[in-house]
């Protein structure tokens, strides 16, 4: 039964159309603009995500009372 299976020929494959039939070319061509404003956008929101991390360092933490035993 399973050197029936050993007989057949695997089918053959060629290396890379998987990815080129399904997914976008790799790299995409920005303009110079284009690619300006989206760095300057980055920097801008990790500036606000570092400023909303210090205030929160910044706050005392809050005290919590033991419960009685």
């Amino acid at each position: 039964m399973g050197d029936e299976a050993r007989d057949r020929e695997l089918p053959q494959r060629v290396r890379g159309a998987a990815l080129s039939a399904s997914a976008p070319s790799a790299r995409t061509v920005l303009s110079e603009e284009v690619l300006q404003r989206l760095q300057a956008a980055v920097r801008a929101e990790r500036g606000q995500a570092a400023d909303q991390d210090e205030e929160h360092a910044s706050e005392p933490a809050p005290r919590v009372k033991p419960e009685p035993a």
